[in-house]
């Protein structure tokens, strides 16, 4: 019987953690994607289900919150609501000894004894600043979400993969706004508004998180799903580089035009193709090129590039847009800058680009690509590629005849472990000896 009440007790804790939301407010990272200084008062922000007040204190000045810090000023407030229950906030400070001292920081007069205030506060907690200045880097707030009075979208499409392209459509209750994400990220009022069907048209995975919003600015719980779109047909990879192994470009060049100091800007690691001018713990200004294989576009169609990507320590999110691109040349040609559509954030975490089109190169050969990363000594952010592949169909139209999906008997098939098989079913195979994506 205790062994009984044991295990009970074991499924609870796992179910209370379970149902735990961690949100953390970096700061350091910009984590709202701020441009410049903001002082204000109040200053008000949201981010992941989490809002951050913060107000100005009795002969203090209004809050300040820069590209990499907040300060909490003498007598000021900091206040973090959220749906739900809060247990505990968790304070990160900058090293210097004048502005990381939590102890002065109190909740309900009470001084905090570490950096980590836990409790059980309902939907908001408060803080108050005794000390002159506390420089903040980053606050982790955990919370148990409520049940919103405000119904979740519903989605028209049921999850599971589809070999045709589709339309989502989403539903609230009238009067409600929509707000989603299409990258797996918690959506708020700052999100992409619905305005009507989403396309779910290409190849990929497309995980899809939307909130509704009343009148009053009451949000819903998180609605989520996940939908595979896979279209028939064997496509060719013209490049399949994972960027795995540490030291090995996979065939791309380094072309780098400028930099304040010798080392290498982009290089290879076992977790992707890394592209930085922060060395010897110190940011430098650099402009450096990494350029691919050249590429042969003839008899091809539906040519389609994606990868992941990670960027980190950028000055703020806009930052990425500016200091790194992709282009596209052939024969040598102008380098045409290229459309990334969904970028990842300024948080460390890889994303997916979704799908890139290079239709406009059909019929090119000696097609190459660029990424191109450039900093300043102010800033030296950090963005890393993994997974880059660039797929196409066999072109009907040149005369080529289309590869089928069922593979030929007399086609010489290995998979990438280079065992010989019968018969190519999904996946990346070398069949008489090309590297093609079977779907």
């Amino acid at each position: 019987m205790k062994r009984i009440y044991s295990l009970l007790a074991l499924f609870i804790l796992v179910l209370t953690a379970s149902a735990q939301t961690v949100v953390k407010l970096d700061f350091q990272n910009n984590v709202f994607g701020n441009t410049a200084t903001e002082q204000v008062d109040p200053l008000v922000k949201e981010f992941s289900g989490v809002t951050m007040t913060a107000t100005k204190g009795k002969g203090t000045t209004a809050p300040y919150l820069g590209t990499a810090e907040y300060r909490f000023y003498k007598n000021s407030t900091l206040t973090f609501s959220v749906n739900g229950t809060i247990t505990s906030v968790k304070f990160a400070t900058v090293t210097d000894a004048k502005y990381n001292n939590v102890a002065g920081v109190t909740q309900n007069g009470t001084p905090l004894g570490s950096d980590t205030w836990t409790g059980s506060a309902e939907n908001s907690v408060e803080f108050v600043a005794t000390a002159s200045q506390v420089r903040l880097l980053s606050v982790e707030i955990t919370y148990t979400a409520s049940a919103s009075n405000v119904a979740a979208p519903t989605f028209s499409l049921e999850e599971k993969t589809y070999t045709t392209a589709q339309s989502l459509a989403l539903t609230a209750t009238a009067g409600d706004n929509i707000f989603y994400t299409l990258n797996g990220e918690v959506p708020t009022t700052s999100s992409t508004p619905y305005t009507g069907e989403i396309s779910l048209s290409e190849d990929g995975v497309y995980t899809v998180k939307a909130i509704a919003v009343n009148a009053a600015g009451e949000k819903s719980n998180v609605a989520s799903a996940t939908y595979t779109i896979d279209l028939p047909g064997v496509k060719d990879a013209l490049l399949d580089c994972k960027f795995q192994t540490a030291g090995n470009l996979e065939g791309f060049t380094v072309n780098t035009l400028s930099q304040d100091s010798v080392f290498d800007v982009w290089t290879a690691q076992s977790y992707g193709l890394r592209a930085t001018a922060y060395a010897n713990k110190k940011n430098y200004a650099a402009a450096s090129w990494i350029i691919s294989p050249k590429l042969d576009f003839t008899g091809k169609a539906n040519i389609n590039l994606s990868f992941d990507e990670y960027a980190k320590f950028f000055l703020h999110a806009d930052s990425i847009a500016t200091e790194t691109e992709l282009f596209i040349r052939a024969d040598g040609g102008e380098w045409e800058k290229l459309t990334i559509p969904t970028r990842t954030s300024n948080n460390g975490v890889f994303a997916p680009t979704g799908n890139i089109s290079l239709e406009a190169y059909k019929g090119k050969s000696n097609v190459e690509l660029g990424f191109f990363y450039k900093s300043t000594a102010a800033k030296a952010g950090t963005w890393e590629i993994k997974n880059l592949l660039v797929v196409a169909d066999t072109d009907n139209a040149t005369g080529v005849t289309a590869v089928e999906t069922k593979t030929p008997a007399q086609e010489v098939i290995y998979d990438l472990s280079g065992r010989r098989v019968q018969k190519a079913t999904r996946g990346l195979y070398i069949i008489n000896g090309k590297k093609t994506f079977v779907k």
